[in-house]
């Protein structure tokens, strides 16, 4: 593959580019400012853009006069199917957020330098609300105010209190007092009398110390 400067007044977007990207110009304004132009464009023998209309715009912007470019050899049709795959493969990838933010917060202000390539997105905010970005460092004080805040949230209702259940079998809602309710759960986790009928192996008519035939 061959790099070649080219007169950006010999260059000409294609006619029928279906990509809108004045936000995506701006943003790149912005990098190639900061970094400079680092990936050439891609066009055909006639100097039409086949890949890189957005990059080619921001250079206008910035009064460049000569672009990187590579001249492709592959025949319209083919060009014009590759214009649409290559900003539709684009479209398809996404961001590992944990990774993406840890990243971020490498860097000495990222709220200030990178914010200008994330659109309508708060990054400030955002990495203000990831884990390990606090706004503010946590206090004593507001550690035991937030351990306060916590406890309370599981603190148990007074024992007169109304706890609202709903049966697992039927679906019925009801309501019992706390006390009821926990006389209700000791009951059942209770051990069953034992009886002939739940201890298996027993020969029937031998008698075992504690078990009975008769209900409770």
């Amino acid at each position: 593959m061959k790099v070649v400067f080219k007169p950006i007044s010999q260059i000409k977007p294609y006619a029928r580019n279906a990509r809108k990207n004045a936000e995506t110009v701006t943003a790149l304004v912005a990098s190639i400012s900061e970094f400079g132009f680092n990936q050439p464009l891609v066009i055909d023998h006639e100097g039409v853009i086949i890949v890189g209309h957005a990059r080619f715009a921001a250079a206008q912007k910035l009064g460049m006069d000569r672009l990187p470019c590579v001249v492709s050899d592959m025949p319209p049709d083919k060009a014009q199917r590759y214009r649409i795959a290559d900003n539709k493969i684009a479209e398809q990838t996404e961001w590992d957020m944990e990774v993406l933010l840890a990243e971020l917060k490498t860097f000495d202000d990222a709220a200030a330098s990178m914010s200008q390539y994330f659109g309508d997105t708060d990054l400030k905010k955002l990495l203000k609300e990831s884990t390990g970005q606090a706004e503010k460092p946590m206090t004593e004080d507001k550690m035991w105010k937030a351990r306060e805040r916590t406890e309370a949230k599981f603190t148990p209702p007074p024992p007169g209190s109304l706890v609202n259940l709903i049966c697992p079998h039927c679906a019925l809602e009801f309501a019992m007092t706390r006390v009821d309710l926990e006389a209700a759960m000791t009951k059942a986790t209770e051990p069953a009398p034992a009886t002939a009928e739940n201890a298996p192996g027993i020969p029937e008519g031998v008698p075992v110390p504690g078990i009975t035939d008769e209900a409770p």
